[in-house]
């Protein structure tokens, strides 16, 4: 008997499902029961429920570019070698200069100066290290420095560049393995052997330098960049030099050179002199003229 009360529920209760169903889905939000509003369901179920479509890791390139005072440039830059190394990363490139700033002379003697010259040693080192270690190895290195002169960051983000050669690889590699599967089943003809590879070595030279960028911008956003410019306070140093007299002494006398120079000059006037009266010839005939008519005038008047 006890069997039968049993399953005679349980027909009961699969009967009424249906009409409860219909029921709860007619009641309007305020009419609902509090075990099916929102609070109520599980906080583990809601959050999947309401959480957005998964967004694919940003890739951001981050560099920086430093420039620090240092007490001692060449000891700084070993220790940031090391605090490179210590985080995962590396030295790409370094560069020591040492400039001179300024000269100065003051008298020190009759005949020596006294020269200070002022010169500043710097160091330029580029650092890569793991993006993840970026902001730690930035910290660091500012400590390093008894003052920081300059401070910039930078940060590019090449998500959509890389999602973008991502999506081109797929493709070029479908298109490559179409090409090679034409080569193997379908050509059959010299000229379609020779059209086939040509288009399979086309794209894979579009394959290569693909996966070329897309390995340049993995390292780039793997490893920040860090540029350090180290410079060290002025520092003077003083020599001494000799002044050069610059008073020139007076040419001694030759005698027979003046009168050479003497002899060689008149003749020249001479020779000027006939030139300039070879171009006043008109003038001398003309003088001429008028002196013989003179001349001839006394003549006639002397005559009895």
């Amino acid at each position: 008997m006890k069997k039968l009360w049993i399953v005679w529920c349980l027909c009961a209760m699969a009967c009424s499902q249906p009409e409860t169903t219909d029921a709860l889905a007619s009641l309007s939000a305020e009419e609902a029961p509090s075990f099916l509003s929102h609070d109520a369901v599980p906080r583990d179920v809601a959050e999947v429920a309401q959480a957005a479509p998964a967004r694919p890791d940003r890739k951001i390139i981050r560099t920086a570019t430093l420039h620090l005072d240092v007490d001692h440039a060449a000891q700084r830059s070993r220790q940031i070698d090391s605090l490179a190394q210590t985080h995962g990363g590396y030295v790409g490139h370094s560069e020591q200069q040492q400039t001179s700033v300024y000269t100065r002379q003051s008298p020190h003697t009759r005949d020596s100066v006294r020269v200070v010259t002022g010169t500043r040693s710097s160091i330029r080192v580029v650092v890569r290290v793991p993006a993840d270690h970026y902001a730690a190895v930035l910290q660091a290195l500012e400590q390093l420095a008894t003052r920081v002169t300059y401070r910039a960051t930078d940060t590019q983000d090449v998500s959509e560049e890389f999602v973008d050669l991502e999506a081109r690889l797929r493709t070029k590699r479908e298109v490559e393995e179409r090409y090679i599967d034409i080569l193997r089943k379908q050509a059959t003809q010299v000229e379609d052997i020779l059209a086939a590879e040509d288009k399979l070595r086309k794209i894979r030279e579009e394959i290569e330098v693909a996966e070329g960028r897309l390995r340049y911008l993995q390292h780039q956003v793997g490893f920040s960049t860090i540029q350090l410019e180290l410079q060290e306070p002025v520092r003077e140093t003083i020599h001494y030099a000799f002044v050069v007299p610059t008073t020139e002494p007076a040419p001694e006398f030759f005698f027979t050179a003046h009168l050479a120079d003497g002899l060689r000059a008149g003749w020249q006037g001479i020779l000027y002199a006939l030139v300039g009266l070879s171009y006043a010839w008109p003038l001398l005939v003309l003088a001429f003229g008028v002196a013989a008519l003179r001349w001839q005038r006394t003549q006639k008047a002397k005559a009895p």
